[in-house]
């Protein structure tokens, strides 16, 4: 008896926009950095604009993890041993690009931590009634989210630390910082 072969009959696909398939075939993707995106040249290849900007375009290939049995082979073949602190990575030159991302890198920028509204409405109840008592914060019915006496006090710390949100509270409340800061702790870690 003969085995019947089913060929699945080729079908053109209306519903595909070409042009758009195309275009992401074709692109080397998003760049989101603006100092690459200034040196890219696009008639190279990726690894070819990498290269020229002294960019990894693959770290494992740049710093490659040492093995054992290279070492073993680089002391028989030298016959010396190389020291514990010995930097065996090759820096290469740096240029216009690396001197730009390090500058940027060491830019100093503003701390954009904000807490939301229900934090803040919620930490203010709490120091406005409790003061420091963490424990009496965790047992309040207003605690819905259930957080435990730590996590009430990591939470108030860092509402302390953002100066612009707590500032807020201490001139509606007509205090300062002196005299949050002697109230009474009544659990702590330090």
């Amino acid at each position: 008896m003969k085995i019947k072969k089913n060929h699945q009959r080729k079908r053109f696909k209306h519903s595909v926009n070409r042009k758009r398939l195309n275009k992401t075939r074709s692109s080397t993707g998003k760049i989101n950095c603006d100092i690459v995106k200034e040196f890219w040249k696009d008639d190279k290849t990726s690894v070819q604009n990498f290269n020229a900007m002294g960019i990894s375009s693959d770290p494992n290939k740049s710093i490659p993890v040492p093995s054992s049995k290279q070492k073993r082979i680089k002391v028989m073949v030298d016959g010396t041993f190389a020291k514990e602190g010995e930097n065996t990575i090759q820096t290469q030159k740096v240029n216009a690009v690396i001197e730009t991302m390090e500058l940027e890198v060491s830019k100093e920028r503003s701390k954009r931590l904000r807490l939301p509204k229900s934090y803040i409405n919620k930490l203010n109840y709490f120091l406005d009634k409790y003061k420091f008592d963490y424990d009496s914060m965790f047992k309040d019915f207003k605690n819905y989210d259930q957080w435990s006496a730590k996590q009430c006090r990591q939470r108030i710390k860092k509402y302390m630390t953002i100066q612009e949100q707590f500032a807020n509270y201490l001139l509606s409340r007509n205090l300062t910082i002196e005299e949050v800061n002697n109230w009474k702790e009544y659990i702590s870690d330090d």
